[in-house]
């Protein structure tokens, strides 16, 4: 009996080990994938920002014309 629960417990402990190795592998492959949604995530705020900032060089030059031209009419 002693060396049938011996190899059970060896049988076990290898499937136990492929087991988490496959859990391990699983949670790595996530990891990789939540960095990678960070990345894309990171990358669309610097666009957004971009954007913005373009938004508001324009609105500033638009509102300098607009004092210029009202200056140059007003005289």
């Amino acid at each position: 009996m002693d060396l049938a629960a011996g190899i059970i417990n060896f049988v076990d402990g290898i499937v136990n080990r492929d087991v988490r190795k496959e859990q391990a592998e699983a949670a790595e492959a996530q990891a990789k994938l939540e960095i990678e949604r960070h990345r894309q995530a990171t990358e669309q705020a610097r666009l957004e920002a971009e954007k913005t900032k373009q938004m508001m060089l324009y609105g500033v030059a638009i509102i300098t014309v607009g004092f210029v031209a009202y200056k140059m009419l007003g005289r």
